[in-house]
């Protein structure tokens, strides 16, 4: 009787436990529960069983690894992966803006970047690969504020009218040099010079092309001598002038950002409102 007594001291407070909802806890689910995916493991989210241990995988330098992780404090803690990785950086001026990079490898990388400025002092800076959000990288990089010296050319520059967008380049790699190639703006203003940086043995010009309304002739009324204008070469009529009852205009032309009287229109006669017209730009307001 002994052996079946002491078998029912350890069966009876099993079949007890089981009695009163009691679960024996399962490896991997922690006493039950079912686990998250392995992406929402990873990424540390929120768990709520303390002790439960779930399936992540992990990325280890490029290859994934699966691993366990515990439910601790209300998240998950994995276990770091050792040995780092074999990171290659870029030698200094290696890179530019825009090129690609491999990230996330190379996302710890920071590469020194110098050029000469037009006083002849070091410029410096340094790039770091950017994600592009659609799974690849590229070299972002930012540069100190360069020097202000007028019409002066840094050391090693070329003549001002040589440098011209995507013409190739012969001097240090991101070396900033002055362009004669000129930037308007919508009235057809020069607003200044470009200024072009050589990048891959190409210039690459900072030359911004304004957001300008549709070319076309405005108002006759609007375009009289000296007032500016947008589109260099472009001629229309303006200085509306009455001869003996009928109306004619001059000829302007677009120079140099301002309207030209390049024929302008006279009454025979002396006052506007009588005679011919002697030299008409253009016809009377009815055939513009």
């Amino acid at each position: 009787m002994r052996p079946f007594a002491a078998t029912a001291v350890l069966v009876i407070p099993l079949l007890a436990a089981l009695a009163c909802g009691g679960r024996v806890g399962v490896v991997g689910g922690g006493g039950g529960e079912t686990c998250p995916s392995p992406a929402a493991v990873a990424s540390g989210g929120t768990c709520a069983t303390a002790g439960q241990t779930c399936a992540a995988t992990l990325d280890d330098c490029g290859s994934p690894q699966s691993v366990e992780c515990t439910c601790t404090g209300g998240g998950w803690a994995c276990p770091v992966l050792g040995g780092g990785c074999d990171v290659q950086c870029p030698l200094t001026n290696g890179v530019s803006t825009g090129s690609a990079c491999n990230y996330p490898e190379q996302s710890p990388c920071t590469v020194a970047m110098t050029s000469t400025g037009c006083d002849g002092t070091q410029v410096t800076g340094q790039c770091t690969c950017q994600s592009d959000e659609q799974g690849a990288g590229v070299w972002e990089c930012v540069q100190s504020t360069e020097p202000e010296c007028a019409d002066a050319q840094p050391p090693g520059c070329p003549d001002a009218s040589t440098v011209v967008p995507d013409d190739a380049c012969d001097v240090s790699p991101q070396q900033s040099c002055g362009s004669d190639v000129q930037q308007y703006d919508c009235s057809g203003n020069v607003i200044g010079n470009g200024t072009c940086r050589c990048v891959a043995g190409a210039w690459s010009c900072n030359i911004t092309v304004p957001a300008c309304p549709p070319s076309g002739c405005p108002d006759p009324e609007s375009v009289e001598q000296g007032v500016p204008c947008t589109t260099p070469g472009v001629q229309c009529s303006g200085n509306p002038t009455s001869c003996d009852g009928a109306v004619f205009y001059d000829a302007f032309e677009c120079d140099d950002g301002a309207w030209n009287d390049v024929a302008a229109t006279t009454c025979d006669g002396s006052s506007s409102g009588g005679g011919g017209p002697v030299d008409a730009g253009f016809a009377d307001a009815k055939g513009m």
